[in-house]
């Protein structure tokens, strides 16, 4: 496991052990659920307002962590191509639960493919440096069933 695995899990565990804080932790998962929100709206501007200058979004797949998107300009251009190949995308927040800089949660996408109506649950780490989003660690995902 690397460094940044063992770091993400770490922090993963911290945040499901103790109980939220409640000011500042609260204000944390408020602006998940408004980066969500935005992402259900697919308000491209109003997401990339939430995120550091430097943001990056990792994958984490085996024991490998792979940085997909760096940087507001790349997180622009990422969002409106998935956007205009998903219009129907909608994420659902299962759960959060947050610890200082960062708060986990559990996601439900679902979308309209070519087999019909999919869903798949994913646990994310949002990491946060002065109050912007500044990671998002994506754990593998669990498929649902295809429905049509």
């Amino acid at each position: 496991m690397s460094a940044a695995q063992l770091r993400c899990a770490l922090v993963l565990l911290v945040a499901m052990v103790f109980p939220v804080r409640a000011h500042a932790d609260g204000a944390l998962q408020t602006r998940v659920a408004a980066f969500i929100e935005a992402f259900n709206a697919q308000q491209v501007d109003v997401m990339l307002a939430q995120v550091d200058a430097d943001v990056e979004l990792v994958w984490l797949d085996g024991g490998v962590a792979t940085v997909d998107t760096k940087g507001r300009d790349a997180l622009r251009q990422f969002l409106t191509e998935y956007f205009a190949a998903n219009a129907d995308v909608r994420s659902q927040l299962t759960w959060l639960s947050a610890s200082h800089e960062w708060v986990a949660a559990m996601e439900t996408v679902a979308w309209t493919g070519a087999g019909g109506r999919r869903t798949q649950s994913s646990l994310s780490v949002y990491e946060f440096s002065a109050g912007k989003i500044r990671r998002v660690w994506y754990f593998p995902a669990e498929s649902e069933p295809t429905t049509k």
